[in-house]
């Protein structure tokens, strides 16, 4: 079993966070991100915390289609379709500006990093998902999804432009299977870049990232499955189970009795 986290960055982040999160439950990971440096200090700082992990890097920047495809299609080859695909990618926010002043420029970037990115991760995974009847897409919102602000009206467009594209998705491709989940990050994370806007915040202000990633494990958890048994007997019996019509006719996935579409998460003392 596999994930792939787009989205990877900072180490303590969101993005990092839950690939550790998969990773100690036995999943391969793969992470991608922009900046090869910081891709290598994750994967370091996963294996030398969860024993046995397997993390595959791959470089890639969700505006361009090119490379983004070009990532995605490494790590597929590396560990198979995934089981959880989780878009973690965002614009700043900051320095904030009015719509009067906004570069369209901005603002077409801003988009770029919502909808039109996940569309093209999306895309790369989705045939594989249907085929096996089963899988989970994990996309991480923010508080302008749900309502614009002064000053952060292309960060809104393209975090409200994400959430919607992710509630049709859900719709589409929820009797194939796959579960489609919006995570709303109402709140400031706690890691080291946001301490340096927020560095007299009280603890109970900030969201803790390892908090976030076990909620995205356990939306994973929701989603129809194959356990792991199964796969074991399939792999024995049916070495070229990379192709999964094997898995799928011999060991139908577990359904789950609920999906949950949208969840969201907060400091346990934000005023809301």
């Amino acid at each position: 079993m596999s994930a792939i986290v787009v989205g990877v960055s900072y180490a303590p982040g969101i993005g990092y966070a839950v690939a550790k999160r998969f990773a100690q439950a036995g999943l391969k990971v793969g992470i991608v991100g922009r900046q090869q440096p910081r891709l290598e200090e994750a994967k370091k700082l996963i294996e030398d915390a969860v024993e046995g992990a397997t993390v595959a890097i791959a470089t890639g920047d969700v505006t361009d289609k090119a490379s983004i495809d070009s990532a995605l299609g490494s790590l597929i080859e590396a560990h198979g379709v995934p089981d959880s695909l989780i878009y973690n990618v965002s614009s700043r926010p900051m320095p904030t500006v009015s719509v009067a002043e906004v570069d369209p420029d901005r603002l077409l970037n801003d988009y770029k990093t919502g909808a039109y990115g996940a569309v093209l991760c999306v895309q790369k995974v989705i045939a594989g998902m249907r085929e096996r009847g089963s899988g989970s897409i994990l996309l991480t919102g923010a508080t302008a999804s749900m309502r614009g602000a002064p000053g952060f009206g292309a960060f809104s467009a393209a975090k409200a432009g994400l959430k919607h594209l992710a509630q049709a998705l859900a719709k589409e491709e929820m009797s194939n299977g796959i579960h489609v989940a919006h995570i709303i990050i109402d709140g400031m994370v706690d890691m080291a870049v946001m301490r340096q806007y927020a560095a007299d915040l009280p603890d109970g202000r900030l969201i803790d990232t390892e908090g976030i990633a076990e909620v995205y494990y356990n939306l994973h958890m929701q989603s129809p499955r194959y356990p792991t048994e199964a796969r074991q007997r399939v792999l024995l019996c049916c070495p070229e189970a990379s192709d999964l019509t094997c898995l799928v006719s011999r060991f139908p996935p577990i359904r789950c009795r609920c999906f949950t579409f949208e969840q969201d998460l907060r400091p346990y003392m934000s005023q809301w």
